[in-house]
């Protein structure tokens, strides 16, 4: 099926060989579907051809004012990166704030209230 519908493609943009032009014909004289399908590509291919590209007035103009002045803005997206980095540190020393009412070193690396042999042996089974 997939074979069929490559070769009518291939049949509007070039010549096939005999055996292709055979089995195309076969496929469509079998199928009313297939004959349907050929006749949509062409009506397609018919309004395409007929159709102009164009561009509105000026297009030439603003896409060389454009590739002439490169508006590159680091600081901006530096900025924002800044923004947003800062706001996840601060919602993080609120939560740890909210959990163990304090910020001190401790807190903020999770080991308060453990002795160090504790914290050494836990870290070990991990």
């Amino acid at each position: 099926m997939n074979d069929v519908r490559e070769l009518m493609l291939k049949s509007l943009e070039s010549t096939l060989t005999q055996d292709e032009q055979i089995k195309l014909k076969n496929a469509l004289d079998t199928s009313e579907a297939m004959r349907k399908e050929m006749q949509d590509y062409e009506l397609i291919r018919e309004s395409l051809a007929s159709s102009e590209p164009s561009f509105g007035e000026g297009f030439s103009n603003r896409v060389m004012q454009k590739l002439a002045k490169p508006q590159i803005d680091l600081f901006g997206s530096f900025k924002n990166i800044a923004i947003s980095s800062v706001a996840a540190i601060a919602l993080l020393m609120i939560s740890v704030y909210f959990m163990d009412g304090s910020l001190d070193l401790d807190a903020l690396y999770g080991i308060q209230g453990y002795s160090v042999e504790e914290e050494f042996y836990s870290f070990l089974n991990f």
